[in-house]
């Protein structure tokens, strides 16, 4: 896993979209099609699909 990065507003907006709370992930990597997540709570990596 690279190091995780604060989120940026767009980051934010879209977890937000998905009912998470921003304030606990991290953003991983930034693909075209996809983000991955770091949860700083639980400790598991995230990769919703973005449409």
């Amino acid at each position: 896993m690279k190091n995780p990065k604060k989120l940026k507003r767009r980051h934010k907006i879209f977890l937000s979209k998905l009912g998470c709370n921003p304030d606990e992930f991290l953003i991983v990597t930034e693909d075209a099609e996809s983000y991955t997540f770091y949860n700083r709570v639980t400790n598991v990596v995230w990769d919703p699909m973005r449409r």
